[in-house]
């Protein structure tokens, strides 16, 4: 019985890229993945008779997969003492160790801990590095870009498509010819 790869392959192209596609995502998203970055950095001098000089930076975190991130530590070189979490989650301080624990971040969940401190503690003397259960987090360096839209978003995902769908045409067609050698 000859079979005709055109048609098989015609059919066969566009389900197996939409398959393998949705097992990839499926498959890089299914995990837990934090993520650290420094928002801001800041001076202030009071207005006090001595003009006091206060130093304040904010760390994020967030929990970017599919998983529960479990016990999540913020170590430092230093601690302050003055941190404030928002939103407020449950957390507690080791000061022996000089780490805030968070037990836990749900997923896409995320956190900005903000720290005030005197001279001539500095935010590189503060922040040393965020791990947990998963391993260290990831720091990112962020910067300002302007989204493209939603439908530059879709057509850019059809070609996508289009074009793993033309790439499985085409091997399948290439075992076509080889099966018939």
């Amino acid at each position: 019985m000859n079979m005709d790869f055109e048609v098989v392959a015609r059919l066969l192209a566009p389900t197996v890229s939409a398959l393998l596609s949705g097992i990839i995502k499926r498959a890089l998203d299914a995990r837990a993945s934090l993520t650290e970055h420094i928002g801001h950095v800041s001076t202030f001098e009071l207005n006090d008779d001595i003009k006091t000089k206060v130093f304040t930076h904010s760390l994020f975190l967030k929990n970017r997969g599919r998983k529960t991130v479990e016990n999540v530590r913020v170590v430092h070189n230093v601690l302050p003492q003055n941190i404030f979490i928002h939103p407020p989650v449950e957390y507690f301080t080791n000061a022996r160790t000089n780490e805030i624990i968070i037990p836990r971040l749900v997923p896409k969940e995320s956190i900005t801990i903000s720290y005030l401190y005197y001279p001539p503690l500095t935010c590189g003397h503060v922040h040393l590095h965020v791990k947990s259960d998963v391993g260290f987090a990831k720091s990112l360096e962020v910067v300002e870009i302007v989204r493209p839209s939603r439908i530059f978003n879709w057509m850019f995902l059809a070609l996508c498509f289009i074009g793993a769908s033309y790439l499985i045409y085409w091997i399948i067609k290439l075992v076509g010819y080889l099966a018939n050698l």
